[in-house]
This record gives C-alpha cells, sequence and structure tokens, in this order.
C-alpha cells in the first residue's frame, strides 16, 4: 500500500488551493464546493418523493417515541432527580435539536468515513483539489435527516412556552447560543469518533456508543445518573455542556453537584474548544491514513 504524504493543508490532496489563494478564497471555494454538493444530493433524494416522505415519517414518528418513553417515566415517577415534566422536556427538545442540527450536517455524513476507508473508496477524496472533509460533509448529506431536526423543534418550543422563564433580548440570544454551542458539541464527537476508522474501519458501532448514545444522556439530568457516569459527561463524552448546565441560568435554580453559575453562562462556548480538536484529531488521522492505491 502507499502512504497519502500529508498536505500543508491537512487535506492529504495530490492538488491543493493555489498558495496564492487566501484563507478567505479557500473558505468561500469551500463553501461554494460544498453549496453544490449538497444541491446535487437534496435533488436526488427528493427525486424519489415516495421514499423520501416515508423515511421523514419514520423519523418523526421515532422522535415521538423517544419522547413517549420519557413521558412514561415521569408519569410513573413523578419527577427525575427533582425536575418536573417541562423541565425534562426542555432538557429533551432542545439537546435533540441541537444533536439533530449536527447530525443532519455532520453527523449522517461523516459516519460513512468508515465504510469508504473499507471499501477503499476513500482515495477519490485525496485527489480532488478541495478537502476531504467538505467533499464526504457534501456527498454524503441527507435531507430526511433536516426532517427529524424538524419535528424536534416543537418540543424544544412547547417546552420552553410552559417553563417560567424570564424572557428578554439576552435571554433569547442564551437559548440560541446553547442550541448552537450543543450541535458544535455534537458534531465535534461525530468527527472525533469518525476518524477512529482510519486505524480501525469496523469501529461504527463503538462510535455509536459516543455520539448517539450520548445524545440519549444528555436527554436526561446529569445529576440523576450514577455517580461514576457524571465526570464522563464532562470530560470522555462531554454532553452536560449542550444544555444541562445552561438549563441553570434558565430555570434560575443553583445546581445539585455544586457546580458554579458562570460555568453554566460559559458552558455554550465549549463547542468551539472541541471543535479545534477535531480539527486537530482529522488532520491527525489523514496523515495516518494508508492509501489502497486504487
Amino acid at each position: 500500500m502507499v502512504e497519502v504524504p500529508p498536505a500543508g493543508s491537512g487535506t492529504g490532496n495530490a492538488a491543493c488551493f493555489d498558495a496564492s489563494v487566501g484563507l478567505s478564497g479557500r473558505l468561500g471555494r469551500a463553501a461554494d464546493a460544498y453549496r453544490h454538493l449538497v444541491g446535487a444530493r437534496m435533488r436526488a433524494d427528493l427525486s424519489y418523493r415516495t421514499s423520501f416522505i416515508l423515511r421523514l415519517a419514520s423519523g418523526a414518528a421515532m422522535v415521538c417515541a423517544d419522547y413517549i418513553a420519557i413521558w412514561a417515566l415521569m408519569a410513573t415517577a413523578g419527577s427525575i432527580a427533582g425536575w418536573t415534566i417541562w423541565q425534562v422536556t426542555f432538557l429533551f427538545g432542545v439537546s435533540n435539536v441541537s444533536f439533530r442540527l449536527a447530525d443532519a450536517f455532520v453527523g449522517g455524513s461523516i459516519e460513512r468515513v468508515a465504510q469508504h476507508v473499507q471499501a477503499g473508496t476513500f482515495d477519490k477524496f485525496l485527489t480532488r483539489p478541495l478537502s476531504p472533509l467538505v467533499q464526504i460533509l457534501g456527498e454524503e448529506f441527507a435531507v430526511r435527516r433536516v426532517g427529524q431536526f424538524v419535528a424536534m423543534v416543537p418540543f424544544a418550543a412547547v417546552a420552553l412556552v410552559q417553563l417560567d422563564i424570564a424572557w428578554s433580548p439576552v435571554t433569547a440570544a442564551f437559548v440560541a447560543a446553547v442550541v448552537v454551542g450543543g450541535a458544535l458539541v455534537s458534531a465535534s464527537i461525530f468527527v472525533i469518533t469518525a476518524c477512529v476508522a482510519f486505524w480501525s474501519p469496523r469501529t461504527e458501532e463503538v462510535a455509536n456508543a459516543f455520539t448517539y448514545g450520548g445524545s440519549t444522556i444528555a436527554e436526561y439530568p446529569v445529576h440523576a445518573l450514577a455517580s461514576w457516569m457524571r465526570p464522563l459527561t464532562f470530560t470522555l463524552v462531554p454532553v452536560a455542556y449542550m444544555v444541562y448546565l445552561p438549563a441553570f441560568v434558565l430555570f434560575d435554580a443553583p445546581n445539585p453537584m455544586g457546580i458554579p453559575r458562570w460555568a453554566s453562562y460559559a458552558a455554550p462556548a465549549a463547542g468551539l474548544p472541541l471543535c479545534l480538536l477535531a480539527a486537530v484529531v482529522w488532520r491527525f488521522a489523514l496523515r495516518r491514513y494508508r492509501s489502497t492505491g486504487s
């Protein structure tokens, strides 16, 4: 097998962007290419409308089934670690809005890396003058996943209306930051776990334990988990930063684990260093990739 030489941009492409093109120019070119790739995928998906509608319906049904399980638990127990049904619904809705947003634009595409590495088709992404990450996110985009994101919005909206939140422009901006920050956390986890495929391609289930498993954990209050699991939600699978910590700002309540209020305000920004870590891991993984020679 032939080792793919690393390029300065970290993409491993044989022909990268011209060195004279600035960062803004490269980002603009990448965004334009991504837009065209996603547009092509959307036209392909929408050409089979019956299949597309059925997949949207099944995705919405799965969302409702997930909430029914939580509702049944709440109806039996009355509360979870002192949280009411609407507080848990807020956690469920907002965490899943963030996760499904990341899944639609990153997760559903990046998890196909393992399949491309196994089939030897990942090499095609390395021969084009465009970041392999941008290519795979565009080519593997599935518009039906956007439907699952849309199906989650009503749960978050209803919970926000039912909760006694002192609304203001600052509060609204904070909620928006929570959604975006949570999406960045989920997207980072998707990219980092997908990179394992460059060493061991048959690790999809391991990756799912961190991505979809982490999403399930994010639906419940962290302080309700076993004591040995709580630190993992801040480190190995950092889903506590998505909605759990920011929730105490909106609920105007002290954290039962003694976490200071400033950490709740800063939690939405946790996605930024995680994105940087994901970029570093991605570049490192590409440098270790061994081409199939195809």
